[in-house]
């Protein structure tokens, strides 16, 4: 059934441009395909090129169908994915498509040339290396291409791509969340393939370190911007899931002010009203962005209370929160009829596209939305 909801919304993509529309529009989580594993993943790399929706990659908890998911050891996946659209409209999703390693939880943004994928976990170790996935449409073929290596490990944190160059943004060195930084890393891809490229270090995001921010772009009327927003990290002298702080900060950074002074590049902003983490923002309209999918935190201490009480978890919340970066201002929250965490959210076919995720711990989903607009009083009923 196709979802709905009101909101103060209106979508716009890196790819195709919708047209403006009224600010009281209703706003449609349409169902796409399915992704082709009956299971779901949780962290995969994900992106847009050349009319495809790339995912490859990603972790769940696997098993056969007469085992506990909560007993099952977690699966890190090397296969890949494209959704393409025949020329009858028709979506469905290309397969038999695999990365050199299984890995989970690395960055991942569209860009021109192709969907940048960095770093990445296996559940050993923790990977710093980065790489171009780019859909070849008329040989149906998903090509890889290395870019420079990042200088530490990197996962579980943000990727954006700002005027011509990839951010690596916070995230985790080591597979332990007291491994957070605030570190943020910036590569011109116009420079891909010169000897001298090389990742150059920006100032830290204010606020400390952070695992699981969220991260988009979005213009302020005047320049593209960088905002990263909450994410979690370990409190000092703690171990487990009973020291782990969510996050409710909004920090931005403007290459162009970072370029005329660079101790203006970071500015912090109105914070959320809620914690905010592992989640999906994106651009929408000419100066919002809007958090479609997080995990507030708010269910962290009945966890710690008890240990069974993630076997009864809920869900994390379904509501989506949107940020107006002209008056620097939080709208109400909408509800949504999703909420997978641990998934990108991809700018697509005019909208926001959300694959997979997780849905509440260790539970993951096949499940693909298409956020987008329609005109006041159009709904409908069908899926894709």
């Amino acid at each position: 059934m196709l979802a709905t909801l009101v909101a103060t919304l209106a979508p716009s993509s890196q790819g195709k441009e919708p047209a403006p529309v009224s600010m009281q529009q209703r706003l449609n989580w349409r169902s796409l395909p399915p992704l082709p594993d009956p299971v779901g993943i949780a962290g995969p790399f994900a992106g847009a090129h050349n009319g495809g929706l790339i995912v490859a990659g990603g972790a769940n908890f696997a098993a056969p169908d007469t085992a506990d998911v909560w007993t099952a050891p977690k699966r890190f996946h090397d296969t890949g994915f494209v959704l393409t659209t025949s020329a009858d409209g028709v979506r469905s999703w290309r397969t038999g498509f695999r990365l050199e390693h299984p890995k989970a939880y690395g960055g991942s943004v569209s860009t021109p040339a192709g969907v940048a994928c960095l770093g990445g976990e296996d559940g050993s170790r923790v990977f710093a290396d980065a790489f171009l996935l780019a859909w070849d449409p008329p040989a149906g073929r998903l090509l890889a291409s290395p870019l420079p290596p990042l200088p530490a490990g990197f996962t579980a944190g943000g990727a954006a791509y700002v005027a011509g160059c990839i951010y690596a943004v916070c995230g985790q060195e080591t597979l332990g969340l007291d491994s957070a930084s605030d570190r943020v890393w910036r590569l011109d891809l116009s420079r891909r393939g010169d000897p001298d490229c090389r990742w150059e270090p920006l100032p830290p995001v204010p606020g400390g370190p952070r695992g699981y921010p969220l991260v988009a772009v979005r213009s302020d009327g005047h320049d593209e911007l960088l905002y990263v927003i909450g994410g979690r990290r370990q409190r000092p002298g703690t171990t487990g899931i009973d020291g782990v702080a969510p996050l409710a900060d909004l920090q931005e950074f403007s290459p162009a002010r970072f370029a005329a002074d660079p101790a203006t590049g970071w500015r912090t902003r109105t914070a959320p009203p809620t914690p905010l983490m592992a989640g999906a923002a994106a651009a929408w309209g000419p100066n919002r962005i809007v958090v479609l999918a997080a995990d507030d935190g708010s269910l962290l201490a009945q966890a710690v209370a008890d240990p069974d009480f993630p076997r009864r978890h809920p869900g994390f919340p379904r509501r989506a929160w949107a940020y107006d970066t002209v008056t620097d201002a939080w709208d109400p929250a909408v509800p949504t009829p999703a909420c997978p965490v641990t998934t990108p959210a991809v700018a697509y076919a005019g909208g926001i596209a959300l694959v997979s995720g997780e849905t509440r711990p260790r539970i993951r989903t096949p499940e693909a939305w298409l956020i987008e607009a329609a005109a006041d009083g159009a709904g409908s009923d069908d899926r894709d």
